[in-house]
């Protein structure tokens, strides 16, 4: 079986890239059926069935967009960045966690990056705690977490980071954009990738818990 953790990490970056701002050649390879086969051939690596089965459930959804690379833009820009008094369904954090100061949690967000040596690209005009800045962090640590065991260095912390990330950040909203989401499109791409992304981060979270669990059994033996 592959590397579990470069699966992951290829996920989390075919997630990020469905929830960003669509150019034409990603509109074109949603239609055309290739980013769920990317999906689809990445989550059949995983021993997690429950995943593959909705995998296969979400098929054709995860092709289903607007008839022309305009009103899928269009469609977008209209749910995701514009809007009175803010867009139907905003793409960040901070909008869903709403015991939480947004500058401290922009600030916590912040410096899980910087503890990594991360800082968002100038072309990346979002703040901190956007769903594609997030996804592209877990990418980046899972990444960090594979070339780290191909190097013979410590992974621990990588797998800490990945945790303690979702656990108090991604995996505490992203079902409420979720249920947002479905309710705005009811049908098609987006409410398939967001029924998907929710479940990839309820097992992954899982996951990430069970290599923890397994690390301190090993140290009380």
């Amino acid at each position: 079986m592959e590397n579990i953790s470069m699966i992951r990490s290829n996920i989390y970056k075919l997630l990020s890239i469905g929830y960003s701002r669509p150019k034409e050649d990603l509109y074109l390879y949603i239609k055309g059926g290739d980013y769920w086969k990317g999906l689809k051939d990445a989550v059949f690596l995983l021993p997690w069935d429950e995943l593959r089965k909705k995998t296969i459930e979400l098929e054709n959804q995860l092709k289903m967009v607007e008839d022309s690379y305009q009103e899928f833009d269009s469609r977008y820009t209209m749910t995701f960045d514009v809007g009175k008094p803010s867009p139907p369904c905003p793409l960040y954090e901070g909008v869903y966690r709403g015991g939480l100061q947004r500058p401290q949690l922009l600030h916590e967000v912040l410096m899980f990056y910087k503890t990594f040596g991360l800082s968002l690209s100038e072309d990346f005009k979002e703040l901190h705690d956007h769903l594609v800045a997030e996804l592209e962090f877990m990418h980046f640590l899972s990444f960090k977490e594979v070339q780290a065991e191909k190097e013979g260095v410590e992974v621990k912390p990588y797998i800490l980071a990945e945790s303690d990330f979702m656990n108090r950040h991604l995996g505490l909203w992203f079902s409420d954009l979720r249920a947002v989401i479905e309710k705005t499109f009811k049908k098609g791409f987006y409410p398939a990738l967001a029924s998907f992304t929710d479940l990839f981060i309820v097992l992954d979270r899982r996951y990430l818990g069970s290599l923890l669990n397994k690390e301190e059994e090993r140290k009380q033996i």
